[in-house]
């Protein structure tokens, strides 16, 4: 498939479809680097830890529940997450997992501000509305429910400082 010949088409901002504003919230599980929440609240995120809230050794389906209580997105270095079966986009408060290695901080880092800059920012805690990304260092995929009830995978990347979004074959995925 040529990727460069696809049908891709700009995102709009969540202000252009006339949504409200939403701040995003984040809850961070222990795969996170530190390093990775600090940047993030010196940049003026609302983010907690795990640790912080104290459900450090809960399993992940309860962590994946807990977060939705809380109305936080989770954000994650386990990939575990982004699958359907094990947590469905319906049941789900918003989920953001960063495509790095565990050891590799600055790569989750560069995925994280991608996905917040291209999207997260302007969606906000709209991702807790069942919504998930899979951000890597060069662009992410959004996965949510369609008006049509269907789920949906985008894949997102950033050409020439527009933000760029198209549909993927579920086939594919």
């Amino acid at each position: 498939m040529d990727e460069e010949n696809d049908e891709w088409f700009e995102l709009p901002d969540a202000s252009e479809l006339g949504l409200p504003h939403r701040r995003l919230r984040l809850l961070a599980d222990t795969h996170v680097p530190i390093a990775l929440v600090e940047e993030c609240r010196h940049g003026g995120l609302d983010i907690r830890t795990v640790q912080e809230e104290g459900v450090a050794t809960l399993a992940d389906p309860e962590l994946f529940r807990y977060a939705k209580r809380l109305g936080r997105v989770l954000l994650t270095m386990d990939s575990q997450f982004w699958s359907e079966r094990l947590y469905p986009v319906l049941q789900s408060g918003g989920i953001i997992v960063l495509d790095a290695g565990p050891q590799d901080a600055e790569k989750a880092l560069d995925a994280f501000v991608l996905a917040y800059v291209a999207f997260a920012r302007a969606y906000g805690n709209y991702l807790t509305d069942g919504m998930r990304v899979k951000a890597a260092k060069d662009r992410f995929r959004i996965r949510l429910r369609s008006h049509e009830g269907r789920n949906v995978t985008y894949v997102v990347r950033v050409n020439r400082r527009r933000v760029q979004v198209r549909e993927l074959d579920p086939a594919s995925e």
